[in-house]
């Protein structure tokens, strides 16, 4: 088999079903060391891991392992798992469905992760319907409203 060589930074970002603000601070690192051993464990490096209340952030080293959606289904699906079977809420916890990926360059490693870990800043000064959807213009993606994260206003 060819050498093959490649650096892909990636952000995931995914949230709360009804993007409930359930993502407490008490237990939030432990699901972050979660996310950030699941990306490990399955081939991936992460370089930070963080979020606030009703959301996620992973940003990593993507490794070509397998499909982004694919990836993103299993860290979801397992960290779902890990939040019941640690019983850190006492309803029933579910992530939405969808996710946003989004590619950085080398370059931008370094801003990208000072944002990720001072997500818990980011409330006071922007909301995250605000700062997602200007992610997608930034990015030049196209979407619909109704496919989008259901925002409670």
């Amino acid at each position: 088999m060819a050498n093959k060589y490649l650096k892909i930074y990636i952000q995931i970002i995914f949230a709360v079903k009804y993007r409930e603000a359930i993502l407490a601070k008490s237990w939030g690192n432990e699901l972050y060391s979660y996310l950030s051993t699941s990306l490990l464990d399955r081939g991936n490096h992460p370089l930070t891991v963080n979020g606030n209340y009703d959301h996620v952030h992973l940003f990593f080293d993507y490794r070509d392992n397998e499909l982004i959606s694919d990836l993103v289904r299993e860290l979801k699906k397992s960290s779902n798992s890990f939040i019941k079977n640690k019983g850190f809420t006492r309803s029933k916890f579910q992530w939405q469905t969808g996710y946003g990926a989004f590619s950085y360059s080398y370059r931008e490693k370094g801003k990208i992760i000072e944002y990720i870990r001072h997500q818990e800043k980011h409330p006071q000064r922007v909301r995250f319907k605000d700062e997602y959807l200007s992610m997608l213009n930034d990015f030049e993606i196209d979407y619909k409203d109704e496919y989008l994260f259901e925002f409670l206003e």
